[in-house]
């Protein structure tokens, strides 16, 4: 594995959600929980991104705003079921929004505020009157960011991998890691995500 992005400036800012190296992640939207591959599931962020092209944000945005409770101020969006697909969740209680799409170059992303200003209140999965909170973010450096980004590279193995900090830290304590030992590891985090069912939980997302 090259390390060469590594020395990027640190003016560079890396956000975890999009660090580079073709890696990207959603999990905090269920991007993750359904009961198939990575393949599937990609093929299916795929087809709801060709659907969503035929659609103004503007118009997405309203529809979401309408579905609000003004007695809870949750949402309860279900005019579109049709982006759903027919794969089974994992976890039945687990969260799983519908616009989760592919946004380009293969990177996971919302369908809905992709190209214009993301508001908090327009995400149909946010809790009103609570903060939102990304662990990974808030846990692991700038340096273990990048390093799993570069490992992974893709959609489903970083998001699974950054919820692991000791893992990232004892990965990279073996460096370098030749391909057995990354095949392995992504062997390792798609069991992972069948069983830690915090990974699907909106609520362990905000405080």
């Amino acid at each position: 594995m090259n390390s060469a992005g590594h020395d990027l400036p640190a003016r560079v800012e890396v956000k975890v959600c999009r660090p580079g190296f073709g890696a990207s992640c959603a999990l905090c939207c269920g991007s993750h929980n359904y009961d198939a591959d990575p393949a599937a599931i990609g093929a299916l962020f795929a087809r709801r991104a060709r659907i969503l092209k035929y659609y103004q944000p503007e118009y997405l945005l309203r529809m979401a705003r309408a579905s609000r409770s003004p007695l809870t101020g949750s949402y309860y969006f279900s005019g579109m079921d049709f982006m759903e697909g027919d794969i089974r969740k994992i976890y039945d209680n687990g969260a799983r929004c519908p616009f989760v799409a592919f946004t380009g170059m293969a990177q996971v992303g919302c369908g809905i505020n992709e190209g214009i200003p993301c508001l908090k209140r327009d995400c149909i999965m946010s809790y009103q009157g609570k903060n939102f909170s990304c662990r990974a973010g808030e846990v692991l450096s700038r340096e273990e960011i990048l390093f799993a980004a570069e490992l992974c590279g893709d959609w489903y193995h970083y998001g699974i991998l950054i919820q692991r900090g000791e893992m990232i830290r004892d990965l990279m304590r073996r460096r370098p890691l030749s391909q057995a030992a990354r095949e392995e590891i992504f062997s390792r985090l798609e069991k992972i995500v069948r069983e830690d069912l915090s990974l699907h939980l909106m609520a362990d997302y905000f405080s």
